[in-house]
């Protein structure tokens, strides 16, 4: 009777009361692990100094690694869209994930929003569809993530580095979760209301498309393994850039957990997370924790910087896009 009415039921209203709870908790987790990664750069600043040897050449070559890094994931998800006969521009795609990566470092992850809504405005893209696309791209990740990581904790003990039985416990675990979910359906969450139950449902559908679809699959996995490669050459260059030079094999566990945390963020764009588990690896590899969390500072400042500029013009274009598209459509129902 009370919904007939528009009155929301006790049950609405708690689940309600329980979103903005999680939804406060989760801003809350956020403020504390960004506040303690400035506090920590802080405290540490003239280590920092001491270290910091950059150049032009190490600036421009961290720049190019962004910028390919975004091309890759861009032609990543445009092979998804082609499955899925969604007609996007290639340089069209390009814009609109340089928009949503920069927009994702406000709170709500406006980026995904932003992108999410255009998507559907334009293209017509259903968000169900899109979850789906979402899903196969995080299977892959963390397939691909548990793969590496052994290989290159194996490798760093062979090369005479220090051997992690936590961070080998995780690869492994990743890599059965993959197998386990590829051979028998993940069951979904009724109740999508939590990140955690949208990202697992994605998760299962995932899974379901790769056994639909396996060529499609391996191209993913391919792009998956270039955008590996970009990003390896930039975090190359940024433990140059504070004179720190630990073994090579260290990037088969960097690089992939770096971009797995992208997915699973209470941080806007990672901020904290992405450089305290760069600290934790070369810690736990056997180096210093400092040198892995300045290398993240100086890849993430150069991303901030083409995020405020690159990433405003495309965040600009992408709303323009969407308003007129919006519009257009409003006319047309106005006319039918």
């Amino acid at each position: 009777m009370k919904e007939e009415y528009g009155i929301e039921s006790d049950s609405v209203k708690t689940d309600n009361t329980g979103k903005k709870i999680r939804a406060i908790a989760g801003y809350v987790i956020g403020i504390i692990i960004i506040g303690g990664f400035v506090y920590y750069i802080a405290e540490h600043r003239d280590a920092f100094k001491t270290v910091l040897d950059i150049s032009w050449g190490h600036v421009l070559g961290i720049g190019i690694g962004v910028f390919l890094y975004w091309l890759v994931s861009s032609i990543q998800t445009l092979v998804l869209f082609r499955e899925e006969n969604i007609r996007i521009g290639f340089w069209e795609n390009l814009v609109v994930l340089i928009a949503s990566i920069a927009l994702n470092y406000l709170p709500m992850r406006m980026g995904t929003l932003l992108r999410l809504r255009y998507l559907k405005s334009v293209h017509g893209l259903r968000y169900a569809r899109y979850g789906s696309l979402f899903g196969i791209r995080l299977v892959i990740l963390i397939f691909t993530t548990g793969v590496l990581g052994c290989a290159g904790t194996i490798a760093i003990l062979i090369s005479g580095g220090a051997f992690s039985k936590e961070l080998t416990l995780i690869f492994i675990a990743l890599i059965i979760i993959s197998i386990l979910g590829y051979i028998a359906p993940a069951p979904k969450f009724k109740n999508q209301n939590s990140a955690i139950s949208r990202i697992w449902n994605d998760f299962s559908t995932g899974f379901e498309a790769i056994r639909n679809k396996p060529a499609l699959a391996w191209q993913v996995m391919a792009l998956t393994l270039l955008q590996f490669a970009a990003l390896a050459a930039r975090l190359y260059l940024s433990f140059d850039a504070v004179q720190f030079h630990p073994s090579p094999w260290i990037l088969l566990l960097l690089v992939p957990l770096s971009t797995l945390m992208a997915f699973l963020t209470f941080t806007p764009g990672s901020m904290g997370l992405r450089e305290g588990i760069m600290g934790y690896v070369t810690l736990a590899s056997g180096y210093d924790f400092n040198s892995g969390i300045f290398a993240g500072v100086v890849d993430r400042v150069i991303i901030l910087v083409m995020i405020f500029t690159v990433g405003t013009v495309c965040a600009v274009y992408v709303w323009i896009r969407m308003h007129k598209a919006v519009v257009k459509k409003s006319k047309i129902k106005r006319v039918s």
